[in-house]
């Protein structure tokens, strides 16, 4: 409520109170876009235009994360208000909504249609889509096409709008806090057996977050997506990393297992006389409760024929790989919601660890394989096992103190 006591605008104090969070993003984000700012610099020859072409791409990248984030913001307001949704049912469509509409925007940059690697760019969503409408006019500063109106109408059209969605945000947004938890499985008995009651507790704390709702939501839909999208095939490359990340995805959300519990730590450390007594039944209950989701993912592509059962070893191998440096990540930098920036702080950890510890590995054992399970992904995530046990006894009583 302190926000409305600042002598400001109510848009600048919303501005001053997320700004940190969308900085964060884009810095995240711009670094998984190398390999963008990497074909800029092969596909144009002078060097100013590449300066251009890497100024228009953080532009479009920025412009994307203010509109996905006022978009996200705006449509959980509306259903919290006036379709009088429950907050985090609210969140999760506002979720649905925002991501499913920057999906629908940049589908055709996901797999380029061959009239648009011809240059052949007449389709309206080559001309007035964002990235359509950026990459028109760098192609006209590099003497590709010649550009219309239509392309730096869309552009300065599609900034409006996320500059008019940010501004809205700060009229809309309420200041009221909501619990973040989901009643999920209520009235269910713990189990009997000691550290299988614990592992139901981390395996319950972790599914009742708004975080794994979303993440579970959007899972499903997309791959049900992928799955019957039948153009999205023709590109086996991209398509075997997208249903790769689909299935490794849900492992990512147990980063933020640890903090959700380092204030309940000092009683099982009391009543067990041990420092790490929780570590284990976390282990346990965050690999049971998302398990669950890749596992179902894994079920819809093979439902639909596009894996084979000897696919699935080496894509659960690279599901457990991502519980392992999700655990560890979360050890390393724990999640705190008293401390929004965090949850940036350690899924850029985990994403640094995935990719660093396996990727690294694969490039070095140069795709060694043994009873079809990669080398790497099992190094990795026996790596990141132990790192987690031998991390797990410096994570203190509330422990935010690192972050």
């Amino acid at each position: 409520m302190l926000i409305e006591l600042l002598p400001v605008p109510r848009t600048a104090a919303v501005a001053g109170l997320n700004l940190p969070l969308i900085g964060l993003s884009f810095l995240l984000t711009l670094m998984f876009s190398v390999p963008g700012f990497v074909m800029v610099i092969q596909l144009l020859e002078s060097a100013g235009v590449i300066v251009l072409g890497m100024v228009l791409f953080a532009l479009l990248i920025a412009l994307i994360q203010v509109m996905v984030f006022s978009l996200f913001m705006v449509i959980c307001e509306i259903g919290r208000r006036f379709l009088w949704l429950p907050s985090q049912y609210a969140l999760t469509v506002a979720a649905v909504l925002s991501c499913g509409t920057v999906v629908a925007l940049s589908v055709h940059d996901l797999w380029p249609t061959p009239e648009l690697l011809r240059g052949q760019t007449t389709s309206w969503w080559h001309v007035w889509t964002p990235s359509g409408s950026f990459a028109l006019i760098l192609a006209n500063a590099a003497d590709l096409v010649n550009l219309s109106i239509a392309p730096m109408a869309a552009a300065v059209g599609w900034a409006s709008v996320a500059i008019i969605l940010f501004l809205l945000t700060g009229h809309v947004l309420r200041t009221e806090q909501v619990s973040p938890s989901i009643r999920l499985l209520v009235g269910m008995r713990a189990p009997r057996i000691r550290i299988v009651a614990q592992a139901w507790f981390e395996a319950l704390t972790l599914i009742r977050t708004p975080q794994f709702s979303i993440m579970t939501v959007l899972v499903v839909v997309a791959t049900v997506v992928v799955a019957v999208w039948a153009p999205g095939q023709s590109n086996p490359i991209l398509f075997d990393a997208l249903t790769g990340a689909l299935v490794m995805s849900p492992m990512v959300v147990c980063m933020q297992s640890v903090g959700l519990t380092m204030r309940t730590h000092w009683l099982s450390r009391h009543l067990l006389a041990t420092p790490t007594s929780w570590a284990l039944p976390k282990a346990l209950g965050t690999l049971t409760a998302s398990g669950v989701v890749s596992a179902l993912a894994m079920l819809i592509l093979w439902a639909f024929g596009l894996i084979g059962i000897d696919q699935v070893p080496a894509m659960g191998a690279g599901a457990l790989s991502a519980w392992g440096a999700a655990l560890l990540g979360g050890t390393l930098i724990p999640y705190s919601e008293a401390q929004p920036l965090s949850a940036g702080l350690t899924g850029f950890t985990v994403i640094l660890l995935l990719l660093g510890v396996t990727g690294g590995l694969e490039w070095l054992l140069d795709g060694a394989a043994f009873a079809g399970v990669p080398y790497a992904t099992g190094i990795a995530l026996g790596a990141f096992l132990a790192g987690y046990t031998l991390l797990a006894p410096q994570v203190k009583d509330d422990d935010t103190s690192r972050i």
